[in-house]
């Protein structure tokens, strides 16, 4: 006993579900699951705060600090302003997902994550939170994945710690 039942009411569209109804709805979170490719949360840059909390001299690799994320060999930094033909010269070949980056926030940032032939995740974050952008040339780096970077650590007003990059291009 399949079906799925739409009525018209009112000019809103009311949704019968029956059992069709949700295992189609099962069936679509398997396959967005399935299909994601990978763990967007192993990208979350509080993988990066606990690594620096934790080490006691502020100076991480991305490798290790990501190391939940999988496999990557290098990081593209995204800083405001960028155009997503930056990011692309960057990476060394195009992207499409450039184009839906925050880059004209001067707020936010972005670590983007690559194989050489792949963008395998990207860590949109508060340049409050963190910052790769404090020098002007910063946007646009390339970071090998085993290079050590050192921060410096500012406590906000609310208590929260704030991690600046110390990045040369």
């Amino acid at each position: 006993m399949l079906y799925v039942r739409y009525k018209r009411k009112a000019g809103n569209t009311q949704v019968n579900k029956g059992p069709a109804g949700f295992w189609c709805g099962v069936i679509g979170i398997l396959m967005l699951t399935a299909c994601s490719g990978s763990n967007q949360d192993a990208f979350s840059v509080d993988s990066l705060s606990k690594a620096l909390n934790e080490e006691p001299t502020q100076t991480v690799t991305l490798a290790s600090a990501f190391a939940e994320a999988g496999d990557f060999s290098r990081v593209v930094v995204g800083c405001p302003f960028l155009e997503p033909e930056d990011i692309k010269d960057s990476l060394g070949f195009n992207w499409p997902g450039a184009r839906d980056l925050p880059l004209d926030s001067e707020s936010k940032g972005e670590l983007i994550f690559a194989t050489d032939s792949e963008v395998v995740g990207v860590s949109v974050f508060s340049r409050t939170e963190v910052n790769f952008c404090e020098s002007p040339e910063s946007g646009g780096s390339v970071i090998s994945a085993q290079t050590p970077i050192s921060f410096t650590k500012e406590a906000n007003t609310d208590g929260s710690n704030s991690w600046t990059a110390q990045l040369s291009k």
